[in-house]
């Protein structure tokens, strides 16, 4: 039983780490896609932009995505990156942490 709870602890301890790594480069990705979609705003028009680009239709509907994942995201306040999984130990207190 030991072995088997230090185990999954392991494994969920690496998976939480490479997650927390995925959500900063998605973050940054996002960020500079985000910024190419203003310039081209600035550049074209906005209008010109739509008729001229068919991916400016795509990056702003995934931007509002973004956008919304990001303050639902700043939102957890001092709790960035805690872990979505929960090991079962400690109190309720500790888990809403």
């Amino acid at each position: 039983m030991f072995t088997e709870i230090s185990f999954n602890e392991a494994i969920y301890d690496g998976m939480i780490n490479s997650i927390d790594v995925w959500i900063i480069v998605q973050i940054s990705i996002n960020c500079f896609f985000f910024v190419t979609l203003v310039l081209d705003w600035v550049t074209f028009g906005i209008r010109a932009s739509y008729s001229k680009h068919s991916r400016v239709t795509v990056e702003t509907i995934s931007q509002i995505i973004f956008i919304c994942a990001v303050v639902k995201l700043l939102l957890r306040g001092k709790n960035l990156f805690i872990s979505f999984y929960d090991h079962g130990e400690g109190s309720d207190e500790e888990a809403k942490i």
